[in-house]
């Protein structure tokens, strides 16, 4: 009888913790990016003595540019006085300076564009930065995008009526000073201690080596002093689960133990923008595979970080044939179309989220539509 109030105690915790995970308590696990080093990260120039093939790949790879700045003259050539309009509104950018500005029909004076955010693969996005009552920065995305047809259009989620809005919401999206620091975090790879402001003095943009493999100043340290072991690595992604190595690349790119079950369903039409959840949701994907293993299915299984990603269908297809053959123990052969390489049209479609706008879906799977 003695032991009864303690199973009573341990009964009551399980249930708690059960409900609390069913009722999506835990699913919201927000992820802020790590995008804070304890010392400037070295630029990827720095590495190329010893990695020259990695570094030369990457100065084309989408990380390379995902953050520029307004001065930027592949963010003049693409915006610089070009123009969009719909019923409600326009919006024209204009070189003023040798920088970017901003002009909205629905607001009384052109804004300056202090950064765009995208690498261009999918869109790039024109931002400002306005101070808070506190002197801290705070980001306003602004309403119109650049897309890769070479045209401009609504930014993705803003396409409301201006003319309901009020303030610098007319141009676009503000947010508060602790989501700007997140916003930033993704497309850039370090910050310089600070709390306030976000000059090209204080951030080095775009995602750059320490990001991916932190540590790279004590690498580069034990490099140059002659250390034969090249000092040790933050982040070793030779020892990684599937599911450790894409949560990796999903702290930018979204995970889906942030997000809640019901979203996690086919019937989300956001879901094809968020490759690595979905990749998570395949039924190829086994979250405690190893390296080296049949089953180690990751990002980086079809796309190399330190490149542009491939344009050509069949490289992908070569990838799903590894496992999806007669000769494979791992996995069965297509039924449908056994001999065909039209692997990717039929389980990760591109599918278009907003105009102008398509995402490979990574959730791979059969599909009834």
């Amino acid at each position: 009888m003695k032991h009864i109030p303690f199973l009573i105690a341990i009964t009551g915790t399980l249930l708690f913790c059960l409900y609390n995970l069913f009722s999506g308590a835990y699913q919201n696990k927000a992820v802020s990016p790590s995008w804070r080093a304890d010392s400037v990260p070295p630029s990827a120039q720095s590495c190329k003595t010893c990695h020259e093939k990695y570094v030369d790949r990457f100065q084309g790879a989408p990380h390379s540019r995902t953050l520029l700045s307004g001065t930027d003259p592949l963010v003049l050539s693409r915006f610089g006085d070009k123009s969009y309009a719909n019923e409600h509104e326009k919006a024209e950018f204009r070189v003023h300076g040798g920088r970017l500005h901003y002009h909205h029909s629905n607001y009384p004076e052109p804004v300056q564009v202090d950064w765009v955010f995208g690498s261009g693969s999918h869109a790039m996005t024109p931002v400002s930065l306005i101070s808070n009552a506190q002197g801290k920065d705070q980001l306003v995305q602004l309403r119109t995008s650049w897309y890769p047809n070479n045209e401009l259009g609504p930014t993705l989620g803003q396409n409301t009526n201006a003319d309901s809005l009020s303030g610098v919401e007319r141009i676009g999206k503000l947010s508060d000073h602790a989501e700007t620091m997140n916003c930033f975090g993704c497309h850039i790879t370090n910050i310089v201690p600070t709390e306030s402001r976000l000059t090209e003095d204080t951030v080095q943009p775009s995602v750059s080596c320490d990001r991916c493999h932190p540590g790279s100043v004590k690498h580069l340290q034990s490099q140059e002093s002659g250390n034969e072991s090249h000092g040790q690595w933050g982040l070793d992604w030779s020892k990684m689960t599937a599911m450790e190595s894409v949560n990796r690349c999903g702290g930018c790119h979204r995970r889906a133990d942030e997000m809640n079950p019901e979203d996690l369903t086919t019937q989300e039409t956001d879901l094809p923008r968020l490759a690595s959840v979905g990749l998570t949701l395949s039924p190829c994907f086994h979250p405690e595979a190893r390296p080296g293993s049949a089953e180690y299915l990751t990002c980086t299984t079809c796309h190399d970080p330190h490149a542009p990603a491939s344009k050509i269908a069949l490289d992908y297809v070569q990838t799903c044939r590894k496992c999806h053959s007669e000769n494979s123990p791992v996995s069965v052969t297509c039924s449908n179309k056994p001999d065909s390489n039209d692997c990717l049209d039929c389980h990760m479609p591109k599918v278009e989220v907003a105009p102008h706008l398509k995402f490979t879906d990574h959730w791979i799977r059969v599909r009834n539509d």
